[in-house]
């Protein structure tokens, strides 16, 4: 019996460690979310640099030791000119160019800093000069970035690629990395479970919950590899597009658009069966029925059960019979 992968949800920051995973399973919320547990555990201030405005960094500069700090950069955007912006020094009769680091790594750079840099894509970079930089910052010692700019000890650098079966631009990963220089770790997506408490945790009752249920009824629809024959265009179902499907319909009063939106982020097999829930309805003469013979819900469809368990979610005491009968 071969062993099982490791949930998304289940992983831990260690530095150096490379997550390949699906696209769409949530890697980089999962760092984000993993990053901000550590830096409450460390008691320091969270920041994500891509939200900090001038002052926030400011501040990071004057008293570092007080920050956890993250960013996410897709490894495709780093150019090796991007780690050094060259400074033209004249010291009297001496002339020579010094090479300062942009910002972001100025920040990552400071001796008392705490954080993640979390390289994403990774395995979709082309350019031989990109992954000749990006080689030197995933060195487990010396983690260089430019001319002699190293980032701070206590920066982990976290990796992340999809799968080649999962995307037409991935590329096999470098000998040099999977000798030591990278933890590979193969991970699968978050279970349905794990969604559903993210979604709750982060949006409360803002998203709508016919999308929980439906996944509790048609699990295989979380996430589908692409098949034989796809067009290339035509989308796939993902823990992310149902992220996007959830918040976008509890927003949404025309059904026809509801619709739409359904097909736009999970495809024409699974946006069909999630539109049947979108169209179905509850009358007073279904509660009623449903009140004097519970059992008759065993007979629905799929989608009018989900109407009715949103329904019961939203007010229980229409359907205190039904849930005795559920509870049996």
């Amino acid at each position: 019996m071969g062993r099982e992968r490791m949930r998304v949800t289940q992983i831990k920051l260690v530095d150096g460690l490379y997550l390949m995973g699906a696209p769409g399973i949530g890697k980089t919320e999962v760092i984000r979310q993993k990053a901000m547990e550590e830096a409450k555990a460390l008691g320091k201030v969270f920041v994500d640099l891509r939200d900090a405005d001038d002052e926030t960094i400011n501040e990071i500069f004057k008293d570092p030791s007080k920050y956890y700090v993250f960013i996410r950069v897709p490894a495709t955007h780093i150019m090796p000119e991007d780690f050094a912006i060259p400074l033209k020094v004249m010291d009297k009769n001496v002339k020579y160019y010094e090479h300062i680091p942009p910002k972001v790594f100025a920040v990552l750079s400071l001796k008392d800093i705490h954080g993640v840099l979390f390289l994403d894509e990774l395995n979709n970079v082309q350019r031989e000069d990109q992954l000749t930089a990006l080689f030197a910052l995933l060195q487990d010692q010396d983690k260089e970035i430019g001319w002699g700019v190293k980032l701070s000890k206590n920066v982990k650098v976290i990796a992340a690629g999809n799968p080649i079966e999962w995307s037409s631009v991935a590329n096999t990963l470098p000998l040099p990395m999977r000798m030591g220089r990278l933890i590979v770790m193969e991970v699968d997506p978050p279970s349905i479970d794990d969604w559903i408490s993210y979604m709750s945790k982060n949006y409360g009752d803002n998203w709508d919950k016919r999308t929980a249920l439906y996944l509790k009824f048609f699990p295989q629809d979380f996430i589908k590899p692409k098949d034989k024959e796809d067009d290339g265009i035509s989308p796939y179902p993902s823990p992310r597009s149902w992220t996007k499907l959830a918040l976008l319909l509890k927003n949404v009063d025309d059904e026809n658009f509801a619709v739409e939106l359904a097909y736009g982020l999970l495809g024409k097999e699974v946006g069909a069966r999630f539109e049947a829930v979108i169209r179905s309805y509850l009358t007073e003469d279904d509660v009623k029925r449903i009140e004097e013979d519970p059992s008759t819900f065993d007979d629905m469809t799929e989608a009018k059960k989900i109407v009715v368990l949103y329904s019961l979610i939203n007010e229980p005491f229409r359907f205190i019979r039904l849930l005795k009968h559920l509870a049996a």
